[in-house]
């Protein structure tokens, strides 16, 4: 990742190391959700936003339309201020938050974007800064 220009990883939304699983872990009883679920649950997710967006899903809102999807109170707004702050976040990092925020809470199927959501988002998007913003 240092490898990468700031410019670069500004684009990219989600960002996410995948350790090495451990043999005993594969070859384990399953304890995760199987894949049918976790389609279903994507499936509605989608058609909630489609819905609600105008046809458009959450990834292709423009930062105002994603802002008003996310239907952020004072509380959230102060959220995302302290992260754009301590995250020193551009106003492209700000809405591709929002946007993965707002695809959480669908997941979730949640008509708010709540707290949790816009630090996993955060989280997501840059996992080695998330401890020093949330603190």
């Amino acid at each position: 990742m240092r490898k990468i220009s700031g410019p670069l990883l500004d684009r990219l939304d989600i960002r996410v190391e995948m350790p090495r699983v451990a043999p005993r872990d594969l070859v384990g009883p399953a304890t995760s959700e199987s894949t049918a679920v976790v389609a279903c649950r994507i499936r509605v997710a989608r058609e909630r936003a489609l819905a609600r967006n105008g046809r458009r899903p959450n990834a292709n809102l423009t930062g105002a339309a994603a802002a008003r999807a996310c239907a952020l109170g004072r509380a959230e707004e102060r959220v995302v201020a302290d992260l754009a702050t301590r995250g020193g976040m551009t106003a492209r990092g700000v809405y591709r938050v929002l946007r993965v925020a707002r695809t959480l809470a669908d997941l979730d199927g949640r008509e708010r974007v709540g707290d949790a959501d816009l630090l996993a988002a955060a989280g997501l998007r840059d996992p080695a800064g998330l401890p020093a913003m949330a603190a």
